[in-house]
């Protein structure tokens, strides 16, 4: 066979392919029906993504609890053996509960002061 027959060969087999390639994409698209499909199938990845992180959540707070129960009987267990132990942590518990009382009396006497000194200018003003 002839190179110059060949290459001829191949030039016309690109052009032709460059023709079908161009009438292919360049046609109208057929019309097509119309199919509903419900959103909840559309975010598949999404609802898949929220039900891993919801698990995971869910075992996160699972292990908290656990890790809490076991401190919380470890401290009951010290105070069992040394009474000295729960005698300071009732302690504790009561200070923090008298100093909370005292921020809120304090906020109350505060209160009581604005109050009365507002009540005292509206008397002036009539």
């Amino acid at each position: 066979m002839n190179t110059a027959a060949f290459w001829g060969f191949m030039l016309i087999i690109i052009f032709a392919f460059i023709g079908v390639m161009i009438w292919v994409f360049r046609r109208e698209p057929k019309k097509t029906e119309t199919v509903t499909v419900e959103p909840q199938k559309l975010n598949f990845f999404e609802d898949t993504m929220r039900t891993i992180s919801t698990y995971s959540e869910a075992a996160q707070h699972e292990i908290e609890e656990k890790q809490k129960a076991e401190v919380d009987k470890k401290k009951q267990e010290e105070e069992a053996k040394d009474p000295l132990l729960k005698i300071e942590t009732e302690s504790r518990k009561k200070m923090m509960q008298d100093k909370n009382h005292i921020k809120k009396s304090a906020a109350d006497e505060y209160f009581e002061r604005t109050k009365n000194v507002a009540n005292e200018i509206l008397q002036r003003k009539k």
